[in-house]
């Protein structure tokens, strides 16, 4: 109306399209698992070792574990030997990060649509997270379902890291020596069959579950109430030292809640087959009472300082990238739609 001063065309879009969510979700977790994996290796390699073995008992545990593993792989297999499965890790995080940080967003506006405003419409500060609409057992469902859905499409690009490292575990004449992702996946769909690719989907699909519903809602939350105690510590909002903090917590979270399901599941994986005369659970159940009963309930928390250690960075990077390419698509965003209502 003539006298009344335009608003803005960038004013009337609060809310960054779900489609970004999926794209910085991939990014961000796949130039984690560059950082991270060879700490996702010395943690396979532990968990593995000892297996439904007494002894194991008295098996070191913690920091000098962890060096012990780190050295005995650098020493037999080379500084490479820790980036085993590397090509495999990748591809598994840009088809099950993409779907589960992409979902969470999606479950959230499904559940509760968008009813947060952007506190400021601009290329420096992100509209809030869907996720902050839920309570705290909203948020955790959504994370159930979508890190469920992701881990059950995802599992055949799962089991092919794993097997990748464990392979230096196992003598010469018992390794599978694949030489990509994609070569694992194809050798054990001809092999074993298609069904094989779904080995231990069970805890999988727990482990992703777990890690989604705590990994995420913890970060998001974290972030939020740091802003709310502190607001004028985190140059509101866009600050690395507040997206450090949160991932920190993050990933402590999802560290507790994963590490014995994710034993569970790299014993499963990792399984030779009967007529190698490897060791054979029946099921996730079967291979948990095992091992709680042969080498301690602790025997489930193995490898839990290289989980950490691996969670921690992968975390840490996951959420700094994530944050970097949400703000670039925030940009593009605002640039497309206030082209258009030019």
């Amino acid at each position: 109306m003539p006298g009344r001063e335009a608003t803005p065309p960038s004013r009337s879009l609060a809310h960054l399209p779900l489609a970004c969510y999926y794209i910085a979700g991939g990014i961000g977790d796949t130039c984690a698992a560059l950082v991270s994996h060879p700490f996702d290796t010395v943690k396979v390699r532990q968990q593995v070792s000892g297996e439904l073995d007494i002894r194991s008992r008295r098996a070191p545990q913690g920091l000098g574990a962890l060096v012990q593993t780190f050295r005995a792989i650098v020493v037999a297999d080379g500084v490479f030997g820790l980036y085993q499965g590397l090509s495999a890790s990748v591809l598994r995080q840009s088809v099950f990060s993409t779907l589960r940080h992409g979902g969470y967003a999606t479950c959230a506006v499904a559940l509760a649509g968008y009813h947060l405003e952007a506190p400021a419409r601009d290329t420096a500060k992100l509209p809030p997270h869907p996720s902050l609409a839920l309570n705290a057992w909203q948020a955790v469902g959504c994370g159930v379902l979508a890190g469920s859905l992701a881990a059950f499409i995802a599992n055949p690009f799962d089991i092919a890291p794993i097997r990748m490292q464990a392979d230096g575990h196992w003598p010469p004449q018992q390794r599978r020596n694949y030489r990509s992702g994609l070569h694992a996946v194809g050798t054990i769909a001809s092999a074993e069959g298609a069904a094989r690719l779904w080995r231990g989907c069970g805890p999988t699909v727990s482990r992703a579950t777990l890690i989604t519903a705590t990994q995420l809602p913890t970060y998001h939350a974290a972030k939020a109430s740091l802003l709310r105690a502190a607001p004028g510590c985190w140059k509101g909002g866009d600050d690395p030292k507040l997206h450090l903090s949160a991932s920190l917590a993050s990933a402590a979270c999802a560290t507790l809640a994963t590490c014995p399901v994710d034993v569970i599941k790299t014993r499963i994986m990792n399984m030779q087959r009967a007529d190698a005369g490897g060791a054979q659970y029946s099921s996730a159940l079967d291979c948990a009472v095992r091992t709680a009963r042969t080498e301690g309930v602790l025997g489930l928390y193995k490898g839990l300082l290289p989980t950490f250690a691996r969670l921690a960075p992968h975390t840490v990077v996951l959420w700094q990238v994530q944050e970097l390419v949400l703000r670039t698509l925030w940009a593009s965003v605002l640039r497309h739609h206030d082209a258009a209502a030019a």
